[in-house]
């Protein structure tokens, strides 16, 4: 379930009631252990190659709200590039940029942030720290919220509010900002923490009286995963995955499962499961729990590079089961991701190793 800002009610703006939006509203994505950036900055350039990545989610396909503004459908766009830092002779920093489109409704949030992030070697310092570093990272840049008016079906179509709304007032940009820091292995394993959306900016459109806000509220992510080499054939990869602005929150765990052909392509399997805390029960006065859905992943690594060590091109596939709140859904949501990866240079006698095993 996407825990963000679900849409504008009218009903409650006519009747003069103030409305303040605070639930998550950050992207959920079902396949969040390759688009590890979006969530936490020092993921960038952590891969040793230049890659471009582009992501398409339909949740809840099927579904149709009485506002005309349908399911919500989401797109992403990011490239993500490593290099070396003057002096280093291996690439320790890396820089990148996504795009996010974001439609619920008929709210429309757009997202651009260009990231920079800087690795520490960390061997040397203990022996349990060798073969690993230390990424910071932090992405600057905008986001953009607009309403479509003509989605809503009015009570009164004098009220100001509306009027106010319906002028070239009722989209607005506002500055945004996340910081990040992870550790990995060159074994493929790593973890992270990341604090986004410091500067809790706000969308009013202008209307009088602050009748109408949206924050965007702090938002903290954990993320982690352990990579286990099974045998020829099979690779392990656990993962978990925590978002929560302390109101809400949303917990995954999971793994997949990567099985190299004889070919050199890799057919990728996972599940995960999408677990939420969330506001107090009426009745209980407890937080309250559910399992939200269920993911199946599927996917296929193929196209290898001239030095035939790496596979350029991965397509994979996300099928969410909702498993609560079905009343008020439809029962799926489905999400495709492409990724690209630029052909790795010939490697000269000299180069150096690749510091860190695939994680991607």
């Amino acid at each position: 379930m996407k825990n963000r800002v679900k849409g504008l009610t009218f009903l409650l703006l006519a009747l003069g009631v103030q409305l303040k939006l605070s639930a998550q509203q950050d992207m959920q994505f079902s396949q969040y252990t390759f688009h590890k950036m979006y969530y936490n900055p020092a993921a960038v350039g952590i891969d040793p190659d230049t890659r471009f990545s582009l992501l398409h989610r339909s949740q809840w396909l099927g579904y149709k709200g009485e506002d005309g503004g349908g399911a919500p459908s989401t797109q992403l766009f990011s490239a993500n590039h490593p290099f070396a830092f003057p002096g280093s002779h291996v690439n320790n920093a890396g820089v990148g940029l996504y795009f996010i489109n974001d439609k619920i409704g008929p709210i429309r949030n757009v997202q651009a942030k260009l990231g920079l992030a800087y690795q520490i070697d960390l061997t040397g310092i203990a022996d349990f720290l060798n073969q690993s570093k230390l990424s910071f990272g932090v992405n600057f840049g905008i986001w953009n919220q607009s309403i479509d008016t003509d989605a809503y079906r009015y009570l009164d179509n004098n009220d100001q509010i509306i009027g106010s709304l319906e002028s070239d007032r009722s989209s607005q940009t506002r500055p945004d900002m996340n910081v990040g820091l992870m550790w990995l292995h060159n074994s493929g394993s790593y973890i992270g923490m990341s604090f986004n959306h410091p500067f809790r900016s706000t969308f009013d459109f202008d209307v009088q009286d602050d009748l109408l806000q949206s924050e965007i509220t702090n938002h903290y992510y954990l993320l982690g995963g352990y990579f286990k080499e099974l045998n020829e054939s099979f690779d392990l990869l656990p993962n978990f995955h925590l978002q929560t602005d302390f109101n809400f929150t949303t917990f995954n765990i999971g793994s997949n499962l990567n099985y190299k052909l004889s070919s050199g392509n890799v057919a990728i399997g996972g599940l995960n499961l999408r677990q939420s805390f969330g506001e107090k029960g009426e009745a209980t006065g407890q937080k309250r729990y559910s399992v939200d859905d269920l993911v199946l992943l599927l996917g296929f690594e193929t196209l290898k590079d001239k030095t035939n060590s790496i596979n350029q091109l991965r397509i994979t596939y996300a099928f969410d089961l909702i498993t609560s709140g079905r009343d008020a859904k439809a029962a799926t949501s489905h999400e495709i991701m492409v990724t690209y990866r630029l052909p790795t240079k010939t490697p000269t006698p000299d180069a150096p190793p690749r510091y860190i095993r695939e994680i991607w």
